[in-house]
């Protein structure tokens, strides 16, 4: 018996200038998230939210990280055609969305060979390489408005579960090729500042800032942060606390609490990937 379950599905619509994306506005929806994923990138500036929550502005290397991923969601890239080019192939036609396209069938598909050359297929080279059975590539291409373009592409890839096995299928419709889209930023969405003016070594760079949190990296060593910090706050009025330690997703970070009268803050400090990242919290209004 063959059970199919949509995981996920991405409707983007996106705005080209000389070649480039000026601008996108993406919905993501999972089959176990009632309300979608959204992104909005105009002006440079990247806006998101999850589910019901209003919107934020993605700021630091956190904005970056997103900002990268958006060519994901975007149709295959040329990187992908170049390693494919000279595979065998079977070539059939097909009608997609109203368009008489070319199709051609890759089946002798290396996974990990592609995720290396691309971000739109990066996540597919997660699959644990051992189980996959088979892959397939198929690429749709057809004339829009003189000039040959890619209206689709899909992977199929089947692997082993367990006794049985899966096919996990992954494809993209790329359409309404130059029609006018209307992009714009939501109103009234700025981006929120911590409230708190906080010093930072020269070489700090901002991975994420909101109205509760300020995260960075930074080469000091957390020995000198932690005491670069205690003496600045405590010289600010703040009483620092008994650290603790705590660890999640492998990484062990100290957590050092402070107090002035009946303001709190917390700052966290790891090594991760060779850097120390700090980051202070302030409690969340209940």
């Amino acid at each position: 018996e063959q059970v199919r379950q949509p995981v996920m599905n991405v409707d983007s619509v996106v705005a080209l200038t000389g070649g480039e994306l000026s601008a996108l506005k993406m919905g993501l929806d999972s089959a176990d998230e009632e309300d979608p994923f959204q992104m909005i990138l105009v002006d440079g500036v990247l806006y998101y939210r999850s589910g019901g929550e209003p919107w934020q502005v993605a700021t630091g290397l956190v904005g970056e990280l997103m900002t990268s991923q958006v060519d994901s969601a975007q149709t295959i890239d040329v990187d992908v055609l170049e390693v494919v080019i000279d595979k065998p192939c079977v070539p059939f036609s097909e009608r997609v969305d109203g368009r008489d396209a070319d199709g051609y069938h890759f089946t002798e598909v290396d996974l990990v060979e592609l995720a290396a050359v691309s971000s739109s297929v990066a996540n597919l080279g997660d699959l644990p390489a051992e189980d996959i059975r088979s892959t397939e590539f198929l690429i749709w291409v057809a004339e829009v408005e003189d000039v040959p373009a890619v209206v689709k592409w899909q992977f199929n890839i089947l692997f082993d579960v367990g006794e049985g096995e899966a096919l996990v299928e992954t494809s993209a419709l790329v359409s309404g090729f130059n029609e006018p889209v209307d992009i714009r930023a939501p109103q009234g969405v700025v981006a929120v500042a911590f409230p708190l003016e906080l010093p930072r070594p020269d070489d700090a760079v901002l991975y994420l800032e909101d109205a509760t949190a300020l995260a960075f990296f930074t080469a000091t060593t957390p020995e000198e942060i932690k005491a670069f910090y205690v003496d600045a706050l405590t010289a600010d009025g703040w009483t620092a606390g008994d650290s603790r330690t705590e660890v999640a997703n492998d990484t062990t970070a100290e957590i050092v609490p402070f107090t002035r009268g009946e303001e709190a803050l917390e700052m966290a400090i790891a090594v991760t990937n060779g850097q120390t990242l700090v980051v202070f919290t302030l409690p969340q209004e209940e």
